[in-house]
């Protein structure tokens, strides 16, 4: 259930948009329990692991995620990025029940950011 009101509060938060067409605003992908990160790194179209401007993998000290926001809940993470200027974005809700490098990066991020 959390999982819809989720889905929910993001579609309601653009419904105000002027936009006769929220797919021109938002793509959601939920990535389902045993997903590897590969695909969804191809429904995304770019890496999610490695800061997407400059390659950096999460091992290399001033290593940033791609990420414009991330916020964890109950069971889930989720990851906002922005994709143009016109406000255009990808909102991904990851299940932390994933045993996964994705689920760690968010795990050690949630810890040092103090997330939403």
């Amino acid at each position: 259930m959390e999982l819809r009101a989720l889905v929910e509060k993001r579609l309601n938060e653009l419904a105000a948009v002027d936009s006769p067409d929220l797919s021109t605003l938002l793509h959601i992908i939920v990535v389902n329990e045993g997903d590897t990160t590969s695909a969804v790194e191809d429904q995304l179209g770019f890496t999610i692991l490695h800061n997407r401007w400059n390659g950096q993998a999460p091992e290399v000290k001033d290593f940033t995620p791609s990420w414009d926001v991330l916020e964890e809940h109950t069971h889930w993470y989720e990851l906002t990025f922005v994709i143009s200027d016109d406000g255009f974005g990808i909102v991904v809700f990851v299940p932390k029940s994933n045993c996964d490098a994705l689920v760690a990066l968010c795990d050690r991020y949630a810890k040092e950011m103090h997330v939403l």
